[in-house]
């Protein structure tokens, strides 16, 4: 059993796989691409440059911005720019596409690279920093800290499936009581990755329901249990039902936001 509480690449779950043991309740590339690229044109910036990790996780979202652009004027795509994980300075890629004509970065990186160019954009003339809308690797590990103060200067959305800022009280208040008994997580603020740890609750729980109806932990029987587990009121949403057979993904485009870092690196929702 494989399950997914924070990837996004397509294939994890679309994998051919008959019987499929993968469930997810993540993002996926081909919501999260298209939704990043709305963002942009509704922003006014309707020419975009990509700047993408040379990895599957980054041809997947080329992938699927090719297919959201296809037959669209706006956004258009001013050209795509490719780094490796490691790489010391992303500054380069960045002037490609703006010198092509970008008026946004939408950015595919992990916290390190995306730090990285954080610091080299802030460093640039204030005319010269583009907007940067980032998927949401970069909320993992310690992005805002190798960031800096660089992070205030630079115009840096990113994508997430949910807050914890905007989950009712009722709801918010028995997972905090857990998380601070077993992690001193008692606040929103002191969820230092909340899609990962959110989603990540309520995949446990969903996966505790399906092992009760299955009555055994046998691999086969939870799996098809999963496929079975009825309504589910989560910290993430309500599910109705989470899983089916023929989908096993949780989440849909209806569950996505945009997020922007405080001054105390607190991520909360833009608006």
């Amino acid at each position: 059993m494989f399950l997914a509480p924070w990837s996004s690449a397509d294939s994890i779950v679309d994998n051919g796989m008959e019987p499929n043991y993968i469930f997810r309740l993540s993002l996926r590339d081909s919501l999260a691409m298209p939704f990043l690229l709305k963002q942009a044109a509704d922003r006014g910036l309707p020419r975009v440059g990509l700047l993408l990790t040379n990895t599957a996780w980054g041809r997947s979202n080329l992938e699927a911005a090719n297919r959201y652009l296809a037959g669209r004027k706006v956004p258009s795509l001013a050209g795509t720019a490719w780094y490796n994980w490691r790489d010391r300075s992303l500054i380069d890629k960045y002037d490609v596409l703006a010198q092509a004509g970008a008026q946004a970065i939408l950015l595919v990186a992990n916290d390190d690279e995306a730090a990285v160019l954080v610091r080299e954009v802030a460093a640039l003339p204030a005319q010269r920093r583009l907007p940067i809308l980032s998927h949401w690797g970069v909320t993992g590990g310690s992005f805002v800290g190798q960031a800096g103060p660089a992070l205030q200067e630079v115009d840096f959305t990113v994508i997430q499936t949910v807050s914890p800022f905007r989950i009712p009280p009722d709801r918010l208040t028995p997972m905090l009581e857990t998380a601070g008994r077993l992690f001193g997580i008692r606040r929103p603020e002191d969820i230092p990755s909340p899609v990962g740890f959110l989603h990540a609750y309520d995949l446990t729980r969903i996966l505790a329901l399906a092992v009760d109806r299955a009555g055994t932990t046998d691999r086969a029987a939870v799996r098809d249990a999963l496929e079975q587990v009825g309504r589910y009121r989560g910290v993430t949403r309500d599910f109705d039902p989470p899983f089916a057979p023929g989908r096993h993904e949780a989440l849909g485009p209806d569950d996505l936001l945009m997020a922007r870092f405080r001054a105390d690196g607190v991520l909360v929702p833009v608006d």
